[in-house]
């Protein structure tokens, strides 16, 4: 995809408040990034957005991270909504399970008091984690991949 094409993408997912330019984009391997412009005081969560060259999905970054992070993620295959994540295979499931631990992965489970439908998110646990990888494939999440980047590399 070209520069114009993903700055005409850009635009029209713009947050109010904020614009893009052509002359502030960056060339990445995989996509375009443009910085969130604006004419007042930065806003929190307002590093910009990546047009992706293959299909010109829109992935918005937050400013928990580097720039540089999070574009070296992008590059390196990472998308940055929630997803879910799939074990297929455990060759130590110790390690698995102490790698698993590092995403911090939470679960809703339906709570119901005072005739109200709870889901409040609480972390897996060790012997959580270990259970689901006894009985593969294990499927957790949906995870937040932008805050798990590190522990998923």
């Amino acid at each position: 995809m070209d520069l114009s094409r993903a700055a005409a993408i850009a635009n029209a997912n713009v947050p109010d408040g904020f614009f893009v330019s052509v002359e502030s984009a960056k060339e990445i391997t995989h996509g375009w990034y443009f910085p969130y412009l604006y004419n007042g005081p930065p806003a929190a969560g307002s590093k910009g957005m990546i047009i992706d060259k293959a299909d010109g999905s829109v992935h918005k970054l937050g400013s928990a991270f580097t720039l540089e992070r999070d574009l070296a993620a992008f590059d390196q295959g990472f998308r940055f909504g929630a997803a879910y994540l799939v074990v297929h295979k455990v060759g130590d499931l110790t390690g698995a399970v102490n790698e698993l631990l590092k995403v911090r992965i939470t679960e809703a489970v339906p709570e119901f008091a005072h005739g109200v439908e709870w889901r409040i998110p609480k972390p897996l646990t060790s012997k959580d984690i270990e259970a689901r990888l006894r009985a593969l494939p294990a499927k957790f999440g949906p995870i937040s991949v932008y805050f798990s980047v590190e522990s998923l590399q």
